[in-house]
């Protein structure tokens, strides 16, 4: 399985189908690529306390902090907002669980692609 990041407005079928791939729901929903201790951070941000992944493919290297979105919009997440902070769900609210259709102004897509 390969992380990526898409642009703006994407769903996670848009990021993987542009790689040839498809998009894993079960992984947004329920592997470590939906919690902030998945992701790297830049320089000076808090670390976790335990080694972090780097498969993920950043487009600006690391997150600029990471939060976790409780909101209804969760259903996008997890994603890079317009400031390169990562936001993700941590399935509080299951109204809100992340799917791979699911899309947001202003914020890119980070998405679980596993080969066809």
């Amino acid at each position: 399985m390969k992380v990526l990041v898409g642009v703006e407005g994407q769903t996670c079928n848009d990021v993987c189908d542009a790689a040839d791939a498809k998009c894993n729901e079960a992984a947004l929903q329920y592997t470590a690529v939906n919690d902030c201790l998945y992701y790297p951070l830049e320089e000076g941000q808090p670390l976790p306390t335990y080694p972090v992944t780097t498969d993920v493919v950043m487009p600006h290297g690391r997150c600029k902090g990471c939060e976790y979105d409780f909101s209804n919009d969760g259903a996008a997440a997890p994603f890079i907002n317009g400031k390169g902070g990562c936001r993700v769900n941590f399935l509080h609210n299951p109204a809100a669980t992340p799917t791979c259709n699911a899309s947001k102004p202003g914020v890119k897509r980070i998405c679980p692609c596993a080969a066809l």
